[in-house]
């Protein structure tokens, strides 16, 4: 569909109509200005966003545009916006957005009631798609795991993903084809303690993590792990849970690959 340009001073947000325009942080803020009533602002979708910006990875052609109703007032965008605002373009570094004006106010009421997309529904980065969203939850517990959050910015971009898959893709695969759906043995942050001590040694690292879905199995340490998880499996979550859970699967995984036996399951806070 062809989408004429109008430059910010043409438009009237009252009238309806479909645009693309070029928008600054200046006309940002004074946009910003028609914001009332919308929902609080998430300020680490606005970092995303602004990350998106400097990088280059914005898309001016998304197909949900910045919405202006009849009333002339902003109700979708405001997320967008903000990051422009805060990202301090002028001129020639303004970027290209889609402008909707003089949608029905009461439209508003509609938006956005949508689950939005994952990062493994937006990127492909193998062509089983259960790999795919295997290999996104990986990537979000090294995230999690280096900022105390989904990464410095809230979440990683799509190149951010491809990136992370071009290092650990191979590795990935290898812990997929052994993993199990075990709620205490196939949490995310074993298997992510799992790639890493396949990127160290293969065979080792094969031999602990195939034996940690199997009920006493030969490998003391995975079994001391395997016991631990279980006790675990009802403790709250979150950040530190999460943590402690990767930390002692890696101190058993290393356990392992020097051949120590396990006694107790401590924490190690790095390979």
């Amino acid at each position: 569909m062809f989408i004429r340009k109008k430059k910010p001073e043409e438009l009237s947000f009252t009238m309806p109509g479909l645009w693309i325009v070029n928008v600054d942080s200046d006309i940002a803020l004074t946009w910003l200005k028609l914001n009332v009533g919308n929902r609080r602002v998430r300020k680490t979708l606005v970092a995303y966003l602004a990350r998106q910006i400097s990088t280059g990875e914005w898309q001016s052609n998304h197909p949900q545009p910045v919405v202006f109703s009849n009333a002339g007032r902003l109700i979708d965008g405001q997320h967008r916006l903000t990051a422009i605002a805060e990202s301090d373009i002028y001129g020639n570094d303004s970027v290209e957005i889609r402008v909707e004006t003089g949608a029905r106010d009461e439209i508003r009421e509609y938006m956005d009631t949508g689950v939005s997309r994952t990062l493994d529904d937006r990127v492909q980065l193998h062509n089983d798609p259960k790999i795919n969203k295997f290999a996104t939850q990986l990537l979000g517990v090294d995230l999690l795991l280096a900022k105390g959050k989904a990464g410095a910015y809230g979440k990683a971009t799509p190149d951010d993903a491809r990136e992370w898959w071009s290092l650990h893709g191979e590795s990935v695969v290898k812990v997929f084809d052994i993993h199990r759906s075990e709620k205490a043995t196939g949490q995310a942050s074993v298997s992510f303690a799992a790639l890493e001590y396949f990127e160290i040694d293969d065979e080792k690292a094969d031999s602990f993590y195939s034996s940690l879905f199997v009920p006493a199995g030969d490998v003391q340490q995975a079994q001391m792990l395997r016991d631990f998880l279980f006790r675990m499996v009802n403790a709250r979550g979150g950040y530190a849970a999460r943590k402690e859970i990767y930390q002692k699967s890696v101190g058993c995984m290393k356990a392992h690959m020097e051949g120590r036996t396990v006694g107790k399951v401590t924490r190690a806070a790095a390979w």
